[in-house]
C-alpha cells in the first residue's frame, strides 16, 4: 500500500529518469501526482471528418498519412515534425513540437488515428501536437476508448507517461481521510474523497469527470472562504483605538480641497471613518481605477487620526510614489499644522506648517516618531527597520496592496508601542475583572478533574472552559526575539495575561524566570504559573516590567493594533475580490474625478504605425509627453521557452508562461528604444527604464522625465503602479496582446491626469479575432471594474492574482471564474463556522485548514 506522503521514488516500476522529468513539474510525491489533474479528456468515441472541421475545437480522425517531414526552426532551438494526412473528405497539416522521434515510427502510408486540438493559421487550420495511435489492419477501431485524461505536460513528459504512473498507483493506494463534513457534501452533491480522485483519473462519463472537478474545486473554495471567516473573527477580538470621528473637522477639510469629492468618495471615506471609530482594528481594502482618488481618502482619515492625538503611517511601494504622496499631503493638508515626515532610503524630511520644510538627520526623524512629535510620516520599506518604534501608531495605509507581504506588515505592526497612558485605568480595572473570572475557572476545573491529570488534559479542559466564557485566548506559542532562547507558553488571555501550566510537587525558580523573560518579550504585565497537582490549586502572581521589546518575531507586540487601510489600483473584479480578500472589508471608487476628459483609445495595425508615429511626434512638438510600454526587456528566447509539448494549449505546458510565436516577435525595450531614439525620433529626446537598470538610476530618469528632459520614456511595466506624470498625454503600448485587460487599463492610466486629451494606441501585428476582440473590451468598458469582469472571463482569476504569487493551486484559480461554487462556499463555511466556531468537532478539518492556511500567502 502506498500513502499520500511516499515519495514517487518509494513506488515500484517508476524509474529515476522518469521521477527527474515529474520533478520539472514539482510533482515528488504521491499526493503531488493525485492532485496533477487532467486539463480536459479526449472523446476516442467520436469520429471528425476533416472536411467539418473548425479551428479551436477537438478532434479525433482516422486518416492516412501522405507524407511526413523533420525540420528545426531558424533558432535551431526547437524540432518541428510536420505531416500531411487525409480521410477521404479531405486534407490537414499535423505539427508536433519537440518529438523528433515521431518521424520513425508515423511513416508515409500508415493510417492512424490523431487527437487533438485544431488550429488556425493566417492561410490554414492545422491540427497541433496531437496524441495518435496506428490502426492495426485486423481492427478499424482505436484501441483507445472512453474518456482519455490530457494532462498538463514539459519536454520528454506525456500524458501517457503520467497516465502510466496514475494507473499503478491507484489501486494500491491507502484510503484517503475525508475532512469536508459528511452534510456538506450531501447538501452540495459531492462525491466523497477517494472516489473523486478515481473518477477525475478514469471518469466513465463527461459527467463523473465533471463532478470529481467540481469536488476539488469546491473544497479549495471552502478552505479559502473558512480562512477568511476565521481571519476576520480573530481580528475582532483584537484591540485597536477608537478614533473619534469629528463631522465639524471633515467638513472643514473637505471644504479646503481644491475640487469636490465624487460620491464614491465621500461613500468610501464614511466607511474608512465608521471602522476607526470601534475598538478592534479596521482591516479594509481601497480599489479605485488610477486617478480615481484614492490617496485623498486615505489622507483625510490620516489628518484625522493626527487630530484625535495619535500616529498615522502612509506606505508606498516605492520612493517616487512615497515622494509623491508627500507633496499630495503638503499641498492639500499642510495648512492644519500636523508634522508631516517623509522617510525613505534618501529622504529624510519634515513639513511643519507652510513656508517651514527642513531636511534633517534620519536618527532625528526617528526619535521624532519615537516620541510621538510627528504625527503622519510617509514613506517606502524604510519604514519597516528594527530602529524605528512608534510612539502611538493607531492608522497604517498600504498603496498597492499585493506590493507589501503579510511579513512586512507584521513588522510594521510589531515596530511600534502604543502610548496608551490614558488608557491605563480602564484597562488596570478590565485586567482585575479578567483575573477574578479565570481564578474562578481555575477553582471550577480543579473541583472537576482534580490534581491528578497531565498538563496537556488539564490545557484542553481550560480551553474548553475559556470558550464556554467567551474568553479570547492563545495557545501554546513559542516566543522568540532576536538572539534569545526561545521558550513556550501555554496560554495567552486577551493580549493582557500570560498562563504557563504547571503539574509539579513545588514552582521552581527556573518557572519563575521563565515567565519573567516571557512578560518581558511579549511586553505584558502578568502572568500566571498554575501549579494544579497539589490537593490545592496553587497560583503564581508574576508582574512583568512593562519594557519596550522590537523584535521580528514578537508573540504580542503590544495591547492594541493599528487599523489598517490597504488601497490598489488593480481593478479586481467583486466576486474574485470578496473570495480572495474576503478577510478585508471592500470599498470601491468606481467614478473618476468631475472633469477628467475620456482617453482616446485607437487599435493601430501594421499599416497604421506610420500615421500613429506622425501624430505622436506633432503632440511632442506642442510640449506633451509620451510613455512608450513593451512587454520584455529583451527577445532572446531562452531553451525553456521551447519546452513545451502543447503549445497551443496555456494548460498544457507549465513550463512556459511567454509561448513562443512563429508570426510575430515581442518588441524589446532595448531594441524599442534604439528605433525610436535613432530611426523614428531622432530629433527627440529619449529615455529608457527596465527592470534591469539599478533602482537609483530608474527613479533618476523617471524624476527627469517628470522634470520634462525627456520627451519620451520607453519602459516595461515599471510604470504599471502609480507614477503621476501630468504632463504626459500620450501612452503607446507595443505588443498590446501581450498584456492581460487590466494592465493594459493601469497603463492607460498614467496619462490623462490633467485637463488636457489624452491618447491611448494599443499597437499589435496580430490578426487574431480573440486579440481584437479583447483589445476592443479596453475601449468599450466604462471603468476597470466592468473591465476587470470582462478579463475575469476571458483570462481567469491569474490575470489579477497569479498563482505562484498567492501559493492557491491551479484548481483554486479555476474555481475563482465559477460565482455559484464561490457562493455555494460561502454558504458551507459559515454553516460549519456557526455551529461550531473552533472546528472541534471537525480534527479533520482543522487540521487541513491549519496547513491550508501555511501555504498560501494573499498580499
Amino acid at each position: 500500500m502506498v500513502s499520500l506522503q511516499n515519495s514517487l521514488s518509494e513506488v515500484k516500476g517508476i524509474g529515476p529518469k522518469f521521477i527527474a522529468k515529474l520533478k520539472r513539474l514539482k510533482i515528488e510525491t504521491v499526493k503531488d501526482i493525485l492532485w496533477h489533474f487532467p486539463v480536459y479528456y479526449q472523446d476516442w468515441n467520436k469520429i471528425t471528418l476533416i472536411k467539418n472541421l473548425k479551428a479551436g475545437e477537438r478532434a479525433v480522425i482516422k486518416a492516412k498519412i501522405l507524407n511526413i517531414k523533420y525540420r528545426r526552426t531558424w533558432r535551431k532551438k526547437m524540432a518541428v515534425i510536420e505531416a500531411l494526412i487525409n480521410d477521404g473528405s479531405g486534407t490537414i497539416r499535423v505539427i508536433w513540437f519537440n518529438q523528433y522521434y515521431i518521424k520513425n515510427i508515423l511513416t508515409k502510408g500508415k493510417a492512424a488515428f490523431f487527437a487533438g486540438k485544431v488550429m488556425a493559421s493566417p492561410d490554414d487550420i492545422y491540427l497541433s501536437n496531437p496524441h495518435y495511435e496506428i490502426i492495426n489492419e485486423q481492427n478499424e477501431k482505436p484501441f483507445l476508448t472512453g474518456l482519455l485524461p490530457i494532462y498538463p505536460e514539459v519536454k520528454g513528459l506525456t500524458s501517457k507517461g503520467i497516465r502510466f504512473v496514475i494507473k499503478k498507483i491507484i489501486p494500491s493506494l491507502e484510503i484517503i481521510q475525508e475532512f469536508v463534513p459528511k452534510k456538506i457534501l450531501t447538501d452540495y452533491g459531492l462525491p466523497e474523497i477517494n472516489k473523486a480522485i478515481f473518477q477525475i483519473h478514469n471518469p466513465g462519463t463527461e459527467k463523473e469527470a465533471q463532478l470529481a472537478r467540481k469536488r476539488f474545486e469546491f473544497e479549495e473554495l471552502f478552505l479559502l472562504q473558512l480562512n477568511n471567516l476565521t481571519q476576520k473573527r480573530k481580528l475582532r477580538n483584537e484591540k485597536a483605538i477608537q478614533i473619534q470621528t469629528d463631522i465639524e473637522f471633515i467638513k472643514k477639510i473637505i471644504e479646503s480641497l481644491p475640487f469636490k469629492l465624487t460620491f464614491p468618495q465621500k461613500r468610501s471615506l464614511w466607511e474608512i471613518l465608521q471602522n476607526l471609530n470601534r475598538q478592534f482594528p479596521m482591516n479594509r481594502l481601497l480599489q479605485g481605477d488610477v486617478g480615481s482618488g484614492k490617496t485623498v481618502v486615505a489622507a483625510i482619515a490620516s489628518v484625522l487620526t493626527a487630530k484625535n492625538g495619535f500616529q498615522a503611517c502612509f506606505m508606498a511601494p516605492t520612493e517616487i510614489l512615497a515622494n509623491q504622496h508627500y507633496q499630495t499631503f503638503k499641498k492639500l493638508f499642510g495648512q492644519f499644522n500636523y508634522p508631516i515626515a517623509l522617510l525613505t532610503s534618501k529622504s529624510a524630511i519634515i513639513f511643519y506648517a507652510e513656508g517651514l520644510e527642513t531636511e534633517i538627520k534620519k536618527q532625528k526623524i526617528i526619535e521624532d516618531i519615537k516620541n510621538g512629535k510627528i504625527k503622519i510620516i510617509i514613506g517606502t520599506h524604510a519604514l519597516i527597520q528594527k530602529n524605528i518604534i512608534f510612539n502611538n501608531l493607531a492608522f497604517v495605509v498600504i498603496d498597492e496592496q499585493h506590493r507589501f507581504g503579510v511579513r512586512q506588515r507584521a513588522l510594521l505592526t510589531q515596530s511600534q508601542v502604543v502610548n496608551t497612558s490614558e488608557f491605563i485605568n480602564n484597562d488596570k480595572i478590565a485586567e482585575k475583572k479578567l483575573f477574578s473570572k479565570l481564578k474562578n475557572i481555575f477553582l471550577k476545573i480543579q473541583e472537576e478533574i482534580g490534581s491528578f491529570c497531565q498538563e496537556e488534559q488539564y490545557a484542553d479542559v481550560l480551553e474548553k472552559k475559556l470558550k464556554e466564557e467567551k474568553i479570547n485566548f492563545k495557545r501554546e506559542l513559542p516566543t522568540e526575539v532576536e538572539d534569545k532562547k526561545p521558550n513556550f507558553i501555554n496560554f495567552i488571555i486577551e493580549n493582557r495575561i500570560l498562563i504557563n501550566l504547571k503539574s509539579k510537587p513545588l514552582i521552581e525558580k527556573s518557572d519563575y524566570y521563565q515567565m519573567k523573560y516571557c512578560l518581558e518579550i511579549t511586553n505584558l504585565e502578568l502572568g500566571l504559573i498554575i501549579n494544579f497537582q497539589d490537593k490545592y490549586l496553587k497560583l503564581k502572581r508574576i508582574l512583568g516590567d512593562k519594557k519596550i521589546v522590537n523584535s521580528n518575531n514578537l508573540m504580542v507586540s503590544n495591547q492594541f493594533l493599528p487599523h489598517f487601510l490597504s488601497m490598489s489600483a488593480t481593478p479586481i473584479p467583486r466576486t474574485l475580490a470578496i473570495t480572495i480578500f474576503g478577510d478585508l472589508d471592500l470599498s470601491i471608487i468606481d467614478e473618476l474625478p468631475l472633469g477628467r476628459k475620456p482617453i482616446i483609445t485607437k487599435i493601430v495595425a501594421p499599416i497604421n504605425r506610420n500615421k500613429a508615429y506622425d501624430f505622436i511626434h506633432d503632440q511632442v512638438k506642442k510640449g506633451k509627453q509620451v510613455f512608450v510600454i513593451c512587454p520584455r526587456i529583451d527577445n532572446a528566447r531562452t531553451e525553456t521557452d521551447y519546452e513545451q509539448t502543447n503549445p497551443d494549449n496555456q494548460y498544457e505546458s507549465v513550463s512556459n508562461k511567454h509561448r513562443p510565436t512563429l508570426l510575430w516577435e515581442v518588441k524589446a525595450v532595448k531594441e524599442e528604444y534604439k528605433k525610436l531614439s535613432e530611426e523614428i525620433f531622432p530629433d527627440l529626446k529619449v529615455a529608457m527604464v527596465h527592470g534591469k537598470i539599478k533602482a537609483k538610476e530608474k527613479n533618476q530618469i523617471i524624476s527627469d522625465f517628470k522634470d520634462k528632459k525627456y520627451d519620451i520614456l520607453v519602459s516595461t511595466s515599471v510604470v504599471e503602479v502609480g507614477v503621476d506624470i501630468p504632463n504626459a498625454t500620450i501612452m503607446m503600448i507595443e505588443g498590446a496582446e501581450k498584456f492581460g485587460l487590466a494592465q493594459l487599463y493601469q497603463f492607460r492610466g498614467r496619462v490623462g491626469r490633467n485637463i488636457y486629451q489624452s491618447f491611448c494606441f494599443l499597437f499589435t501585428d496580430s490578426f487574431s479575432k480573440a486579440t481584437h476582440y479583447r483589445l476592443r473590451a479596453l475601449i468599450e468598458a466604462k471603468n476597470g471594474f466592468e473591465l476587470a469582469e470582462k478579463d475575469l472571463r476571458i483570462r481567469g482569476p491569474g490575470e489579477f492574482l497569479g498563482t505562484e504569487q498567492t501559493g492557491l493551486p491551479d484548481t483554486a484559480m479555476r474555481a475563482l471564474k465559477n460565482p455559484k461554487l464561490i457562493k455555494e462556499s460561502r454558504e458551507a463555511s459559515q454553516k460549519i463556522l456557526n455551529k461550531d466556531p473552533y472546528l472541534d468537532t471537525y480534527p479533520l478539518l482543522k487540521n487541513k485548514l491549519s496547513t491550508f492556511q501555511k501555504a498560501i500567502h494573499l498580499e
